[in-house]
């Protein structure tokens, strides 16, 4: 198979400089100063001279390497570029190529030609003399490109035109369609394949080959539809008429000559006669078939009896005649099977008569007995012999001790009481041979330490065991606890709450990201009455000090501790958050501590703690920080990344550092996002509400702010666990918005699958979640269906978010690719049963998925089917609430959402169900549409083209544009090995357009 579509892009002389030169700039160094040494100086410009010439080289020798050369390639691609494009042009062209190519090389490596540039450069004396140097040298090859401009033109025209040529296999099975035009030919290709030929009542409509595929008997055929023959000589044919000669020429195929009996086409059948034995030299050695087309118009048995003989002569030669009727469609498919068997006939034979068939048959000898006489002599089996066997074992049976049982007679003789005895073959004596095998471990036999009387023995246990625990043996005596274990149970259970009050404390405080308040603000918090009271729950009793310089006893008749703190707890108005140095309590400086020594009781926890402390400063050390609040960033564009020269994509420093700066930011985003969402899920649906999309700025909530989706939800969880406590498996794939892993929890065991989800932009960042994430997990936690992908757990790390959900092995989309996989009916009814259940699930709580395809339908190695990816799903039901038009797949997208529809239905979700339908049928895309307007153009291809009477406003939708009228396709000729039931249920999916935009 040849394929031109990979040939290169041939650019013109102007571009092709740039290209060349640009390279050279790009790739070479730039900066030279005349102080440098002579000899660095030099390399400096032979390097370009040498890079500039290499360029050129490898470039024209890319082009004269990947266009075709007539020599090498099938005779019919030969005799068909030679036709198109003149061969003496298309050689002359390459050849001055060729030559521009040898001229530059010498002009580096020679001096026939020019001057030698590089060893006259070895010999400059200045900066000066070898960039003159050099510019010569690098402008004599730009002249020579410049006098290739118009065979670079050329090539460039051959190669667009060549890219557009049909795949045609030279050796493949091929049948040929050729006559006068406008008999036909086109649209008996449009029958029997999927071949969209044009088809106009004037002459001429087909101007190139054309090639179509159908299928016989399990082999893929091509056809190829030639451009009409007119009855003139050779030499006066057109270059449209020297195409279908060519392959008529070269293709070892079936050549079926279609007439028009009728004469619609402009020419009687004598006319048409004369073109057939006129091209008749052309079908020497191959199948021949001759077709009367528009047979609805005029039979066979309605010709004029001069025309009928005239076809009874082709008859009388050899050369079947058939009619047929490509508007009724009566006997194409006879034409069609009549053709393929005389191709396949035909290519037997020529096997048959080919030298490796006969090369392989003069290596084989057939020997064939030839009877002597009349006398009967079967095989004879010596008694001996069949003695030997019953001795054996092999059951002989009595009536003809010749024929002996089999093990198959005997399974069914003896039926459920058979077993396969495979002993009776060992060849071991007879006394021996069904002894049971000894069983040896390590190096010792089993059945040597077995006990004949361990049964009794056990039972004679159970028994005592039994009446021990009837006698009370293994029951617990009761203790009775004195007052002292009693207390020090109850002390026990008191730490106890008292570490989880603690724990649980420090927990909020750690996770806490309000403003912490300065140890001077916390003066109520550390009262002496607290002490004392702290002291007394303890056990111990403090002793108070009375002041010196007061001998005065306290008011309350205490033990003076404090005075200060007394008269603040006994006022009401707030206490001053210092005491003045005056009214501080005087007490000896060696009882002080600093601050970093509290709370440490020796020199060895102080030495601890000062290693953690210095050990943390080194990262921030390693970047320069001065501490954990220095944001400083001493210089926005350093030298080295803003100087010199870079290549294409690697400017966009602005980004990175805004990645940077708001990194950290991110991260606390996603892991008060994660352990909010699982502890307190319902309380932030009302935030997940408002950021649905930018599609509807001010709608109302559906059906008067009341949600039709039930909030509690029954999901299956196992115990949550963090991304570091996932084992991960493997990389299953990844995509434009996350990245899936397989993925093992550590406690339960069960392969799960983790999506972890990218950061979107800055704005969503945010609000610390991507919104389509956002809504994916919304859904993902109220859904609960078997048809559904569940979802599990939701844990964050870094700058991402990690959705844990249900692994499935595959998607449908892997099944129809694989062509050696065949869907059986029940197949592709069980795929159909268990997407449609799921979608039930989705549209009876009012929410649209709107991004069904074969990727999103995942399967499991049990063939149980769910649907995922619900990043673009939708609730819907108020009609005061627009909808984006832009979901769904270009492929399964509906055409109403193609107009620009804002107020859809569950239609559009049924649509995308259809041509998956389809597509689990045909094994390949319904409507693959390169863009909206060819999707468009294929869907009305198959239905029809909508009007106003079919679909009621369809010409006041935003984005509608008009189409050509055209007529629906029967269903049935496109699925031709559908039931009627399963054309009905596509039927239905794909059409109803109206009913798709109603609620």
């Amino acid at each position: 198979m040849y394929n031109f579509k990979k040939i290169t892009v041939v650019p013109t002389a102007a571009d092709f400089i740039n290209i060349m030169l640009s390279k050279t700039q790009r790739k070479t160094p730039t900066v030279v100063h005349k102080h440098y040494k002579i000899s660095r100086i030099r390399q400096f410009y032979m390097r370009k001279v040498r890079f500039t010439q290499q360029n050129f080289h490898d470039r024209l020798s890319m082009i004269l390497t990947e266009f075709p050369k007539m020599e090498d390639i099938h005779p019919f691609y030969a005799d068909l570029l030679n036709v198109l494009y003149d061969k003496d042009h298309y050689k002359l062209a390459l050849g001055q190529i060729n030559i521009a190519r040898h001229l530059i090389d010498k002009w580096v490596t020679s001096s026939r030609v020019a001057k030698d540039y590089v060893r006259l450069m070895k010999y400059g004396d200045s900066l000066y003399r070898c960039k003159q140097l050099k510019k010569a040298a690098l402008g004599r090859m730009v002249t020579i490109m410049k006098r290739q401009a118009s065979s670079l033109q050329y090539l460039e025209h051959v190669r667009q035109h060549m890219s557009r040529l049909p795949s045609i296999d030279p050796n493949t099975r091929t049948i040929i369609l050729c006559g006068f035009p406008n008999v036909g030919k086109s649209s008996f290709i449009n029958k029997i394949t999927r071949a969209d030929v044009e088809v106009q009542p004037y002459s001429f409509t087909t101007k190139s080959l054309y090639v179509g595929h159908t299928d016989y008997k399990y082999l893929k055929w091509q056809v190829i539809d030639t451009p009409g023959l007119l009855d003139h000589p050779l030499e006066e044919r057109n270059t449209i008429e020297m195409q279908a000669i060519t392959a008529l020429a070269h293709i070892r195929a079936c050549v079926l000559f279609i007439m028009d009996p009728s004469g619609q086409c402009g020419h009687n059948v004598e006319d048409q006669i004369r073109l057939f034995e006129s091209v008749k030299p052309l079908f020497a050695n191959k199948p021949l078939l001759v077709a009367l087309n528009k047979s609805d118009v005029m039979r066979r048995s309605d010709m004029h009896p001069d025309d009928e003989s005239r076809l009874t002569i082709l008859e009388k030669e050899g050369i079947p005649v058939m009619e047929m009727s490509t508007v009724s469609e009566q006997g194409v498919s006879e034409v069609k099977t009549e053709a393929c068997e005389r191709l396949l006939t035909y290519r037997v034979e020529m096997k048959l008569k080919g030298k490796k068939m006969g090369d392989i048959l003069n290596r084989l000898h057939v020997a064939l007995p030839k009877e002597r006489d009349s006398i009967q002599r079967p095989p004879c089996i010596p008694d001996a012999v069949l003695l030997k066997k019953k001795n054996k074992g092999m059951e002989v049976d009595e009536e003809d001790a010749k024929t002996r049982k089999l093990e198959k007679d005997l399974e069914l003789e003896l039926g459920d009481d058979y077993y396969l005895d495979l002993k009776k073959w060992y060849d071991l004596p007879e006394e021996y041979r069904w002894d049971i095998l000894p069983e040896i471990w390590n190096g010792h036999n089993i059945a040597d330490f077995m006990d004949p009387a361990i049964q009794e023995k056990f039972q004679k246990l159970l028994e005592e065991e039994e009446m021990r625990e009837k006698a009370g043996f293994y029951d617990d005596e009761v203790v009775e606890e004195d007052d002292k274990m009693k207390f020090i149970r109850a002390t026990a259970k008191k730490i106890r709450e008292k570490r989880m009050l603690l724990s649980n404390e420090h927990r909020m405080t750690k996770t806490s990201t309000k403003a912490k308040m300065p140890r001077p603000g916390k003066v109520r918090d550390r009262s002496v009455s607290r002490l004392r009271r702290e002291m007394s729950d303890l056990g111990v009793n403090l002793p108070g000090r009375k002041r010196k310089r007061d001998n005065s006893m306290d008011v309350d008749g205490g033990d003076g501790f404090g005075s200060n703190y007394e008269r603040a707890a006994r006022s009401r108005s707030r206490p001053p958050l210092k005491m003045l140095r005056s009214e501080s309590v005087v007490r000896a400086r060696s009882t002080s501590v600093s601050r970093d020594r509290s709370g440490l009781k020796d020199e060895k926890a102080i030495t601890k703690v000062k290693k953690i402390a210095k050990k943390a400063q080194l990262k921030m050390n390693r970047q320069a920080r001065k501490g954990e609040g220095d944001r400083v960033i001493l210089d926005m564009k350093p030298k080295h990344l803003f100087a010199g020269k870079r290549k294409q994509g690697k400017t966009d420093r602005a980004k990175i550092l805004r990645g940077m700066r708001s990194q950290d930011v991110h991260k606390r985003l996603w892991f008060n996002y994660a352990s909010e969402a699982r502890e307190n899920w319902p309380e932030s649906r009302e935030k997940l509400a408002q950021d649905e999309e930018d599609e509807e700025p001010g709608a109302s909530d559906r059906m008067g702010g009341q949600s039709q989706l039930t909030p509690s939800r029954k999901r299956r969880r196992g115990p949550s666990a963090t991304h570091a406590q996932y084992e991960k498996i493997a990389f299953l794939g990844e995509g434009q918005f996350a990245t899936v892993y397989k993925a093992k929890h550590p406690v339960t065991g069960k392969v799960v699958a983790v999506k972890k989800i990218k950061i979107g932009s800055r704005a969503e960042a945010e609000d610390g979640i991507n919104r389509t994430a956002l809504r994916e997990i919304k859904l993902l936690y109220e859904l609960n269906h078997e048809n559904i992908i569940g979802l599990l757990d939701i844990f964050g790390q870094g700058s991402n978010i990690s959705l844990v959900i249900d692994f499935m092995d595959t998607d449908l989309e892997v099944l129809i690719k694989d062509t050696g996989m065949v869907f059986t009916p029940g197949n592709v009814k069980d795929f159909m049963i268990q997407t449609l259940t799921g979608l039930q699930y989705l549209h009876e709580r009012w929410i649209l998925h709107r991004d069904l395809k074969p990727n999103n339908l995942l399967l499991n190695e049990d063939g149980l089917l769910k649907i995922s990816d619900f990043g673009l799903a939708k609730e819907y039901g108020d009609s005061s609430r627009p909808m984006t038009p832009m979901v769904i797949t270009r492929w399964y997208r509906p055409p109403e959402l193609l107009f620009g529809a804002r107020c859809y239905s569950t239609g559009v979700d049924m649509w995308s169900v259809g041509c998956i339908l389809a597509e689990l049928l045909l094994r390949a895309p319904f409507f693959p549409g390169e863009s909206d307007l060819r999707q468009l153009e294929k869907i009305f291809s198959v239905m029809g083209t909508p009007t106003e009477e079919i679909w009621p406003g369809v010409t006041q939708l935003s984005d509608y544009v008009r189409f050509e009228p055209q007529q629906p396709h029967r269903l049935e000729d496109i699925f031709s090995a559908a039931p009627s039931d399963l054309i009905y249920l596509l039927y239905s999916m794909l059409t109803g357009l109206v009913k798709r935009l109603e609620f």
